[in-house]
C-alpha cells in the first residue's frame, strides 16, 4: 500500500508522521511525507521519501504579526479564545493558496492519505482522487461531555453545555471561515459544490477513520465516541529519534556536574514575549533553589548564556535528554508532553496558547505536575514555588515514573498501522475503497 502522510505545522507535527511512516515502511508500505520546507531534512533523516508544502509557518506568523500582535499589549498574537481562533481560521487559508498544488502533489498515486489538522485541503484532494482519507491528531477534537475541545480549556468551568459548545464552535471557525478558499479549489479539481449547511455531513460521509496519537492513560477516551471510526492508539514515539545523535561533552560534563540537581526548560516552536527576562527569572530561581538547568532554546529566541546554572543547547532529543533530569519545564505542546510523561519526569507547564493549556490542567490533575504558569504570568517566585514542588515531592515522582511505565509498554505507533490497514481493508471490501478517478494535475 502507498501511503501519504500530511502534515502542516511544527517539529511536534509531524514527528509523530515520521514515527509512523518507519513503521508503516517496516511493515511493507510505501510511505511519503508531506511537510513545509523545514523539516526535510529530518524526514529524509528517517530514510522517508519528502514531499514540500511550502514555507508556511514563517509566512504565517509574519501575517498573523501583521494582523493581529499590533491589537495586543505585549505583541504577540495568541490565537486565544473565540476571537483569536476567528483571527487564526480567518487567516491561515488565505496562506495555505499559493501552495494548493502542492497537496495535490503530496497526494498523487496514493492508496490512502492521513493528514493533520492544519491540512484543510487534503480531504478534498482524496475525495477528488477517490482514495481513503484519515485524521491522525495528536489532540482530541471529536466532540463529547467529557472535556472541553483543548483549544478552549478554560470553558470546562462554565458547564456541561459549554463543553460541547467548544467543539462546534471550533468546527464552524475552521470551515465556515476557510468556505471560499476550499471551495475554489474543489472547483479546480472537478469536484461539486458543497453547500455551508451540508459541510460537516460531507466531511463525515468522506471520512475513513480518525486516529488519535495520545493515551488513554493521560486522557480517558470518552464513551460517546465511535468504534469503528475513532481509535485511541496510545503516543507515537519516535524510537528511531535519537540513534544517531551523539551528546557534546560539554552537556554530559554538565549533567555530571549537576546529578539529581538538573532540569530541563524548553518551550519548542514557542517564542516568548522577552526571552532574556524569562531566562533572568529561571536563574534567580535556580539559585534559590541550588538547581542548574539544561535550556533548549528552540524557537525561544534564547542565547547562549555563560551563567554556571544555565546551558543553552540549540537542541537535544527528548528521549535521550528527559530520563537524565529531575523534571521539565515545557510549553504543554502534545509531543512535549508526552515525551515528558515517558520518561516518568515532573513537569512545570508554562503555556503559550493552542492546546498547551489544557495539556498542563490535564498533568495536574494527574498529580504529574504542578500547576500550569501561563507565560504572560512567570514570576521568581511562582516558578521556585512550582520547581520546588516537582524537584522535592517523592509521591509526584512516583505518579510519575509510574504513568511513564504505563505509555512505555504500549505500542501506539503498532496500533496507528493496524487500524490503518484495518479501515483499508474494510473499505476495499464495501467497494469504497481504492479505485481512483483522475485529477488535475498541478500548474
Amino acid at each position: 500500500m502507498k501511503v501519504a502522510l500530511v502534515s502542516v505545522g511544527s517539529r511536534g507535527d509531524i514527528q509523530p508522521y515520521i514515527a509512523l511512516g518507519r513503521r508503516l515502511r517496516a511493515c511493507g508500505h510505501q510511505v511519503r511525507v508531506a511537510g513545509v520546507d523545514p523539516y526535510r531534512g529530518l524526514v529524509e533523516s528517517a530514510g522517508l521519501d519528502f514531499c514540500s508544502l511550502g514555507p508556511m509557518p514563517g509566512q504565517f506568523r509574519k501575517r498573523a504579526q501583521d494582523d493581529g500582535a499590533k491589537k495586543r499589549r505585549d505583541g504577540s498574537a495568541r490565537f486565544e479564545g473565540v476571537l483569536g481562533r476567528a483571527l487564526f481560521w480567518g487567516i491561515f487559508p488565505h496562506l495555505l493558496r499559493p501552495y494548493l498544488d502542492r497537496f495535490v502533489e503530496a497526494c498523487r498515486g496514493v492508496d490512502a492519505v492521513m493528514y493533520s489538522r492544519l491540512a484543510l485541503p487534503v480531504p478534498h484532494v482524496a475525495e477528488s482522487m477517490g482514495v481513503p482519507c484519515f485524521e491522525g491528531f495528536p489532540v482530541p477534537h471529536c466532540s463529547n461531555g467529557d472535556f472541553a475541545n483543548p483549544l478552549y480549556a478554560s470553558w470546562e468551568r462554565l458547564g456541561d453545555w459549554a463543553v460541547r459548545a467548544s467543539y462546534t464552535v471550533e468546527w464552524q471557525l475552521t470551515h465556515q471561515l476557510s468556505y471560499g478558499t476550499m471551495a475554489r479549489f474543489r472547483r479546480w479539481l472537478g469536484l461539486g459544490p458543497v453547500g455551508r449547511r451540508r459541510l460537516r455531513e460531507h466531511a463525515d460521509e468522506h471520512l475513513a477513520g480518525t486516529l488519535y496519537g495520545y493515551s488513554e492513560h493521560v486522557l480517558p477516551r470518552p464513551s460517546s465516541w465511535s468504534q469503528e471510526k475513532v481509535a485511541v492508539t496510545g503516543y507515537w514515539f519516535d524510537d528511531g529519534e535519537a540513534s544517531d545523535w551523539e551528546p557534546p561533552a560539554s552537556l554530559e560534563a554538565f549533567l555530571a556536574r549537576g546529578a539529581g540537581r538538573t532540569i530541563c526548560v524548553g518551550f519548542g516552536s514557542m517564542k516568548p514575549h522577552r526571552p532574556g527576562r524569562l531566562l533572568e527569572m529561571f536563574e534567580r530561581a535556580l539559585e534559590r533553589l541550588d538547581l542548574q538547568a539544561v535550556v533548549l532554546a528552540g524557537s525561544g529566541g534564547f542565547e547562549r548564556c555563560g551563567s554556571k546554572r544555565m546551558m543553552v543547547l540549540e537542541g537535544a532529543p527528548h528521549s535521550w535528554l528527559f530520563p537524565k533530569v529531575e523534571a521539565v519545564v515545557h510549553h504543554g505542546g502534545a509531543g512535549t508532553t508526552a515525551a515528558a510523561l515517558k520518561a516518568g519526569c515532573p513537569a512545570v507547564v508554562v503555556p503559550f496558547a493552542f492546546d498547551q493549556p489544557f495539556w498542563g490542567q490535564r498533568l495536574a490533575r494527574l498529580g504529574v505536575a504542578a500547576g500550569p504558569i501561563h507565560e504572560r504570568e512567570v514570576t521568581v517566585q511562582k516558578l521556585v514555588e512550582a520547581l520546588g514542588a516537582v524537584t522535592g515531592d517523592v509521591q509526584m515522582r512516583r505518579r510519575a515514573q509510574a504513568v511513564g511505565a504505563r505509555l512505555a509498554a504500549e505500542d501506539g505507533v503498532g496500533q496507528a498501522v493496524a487500524a490503518l490497514e484495518r479501515w483499508c481493508r474494510e473499505g476495499e471490501g464495501r467497494g469504497g475503497g481504492l479505485g481512483r478517478r483522475p485529477v488535475r494535475r498541478a500548474a
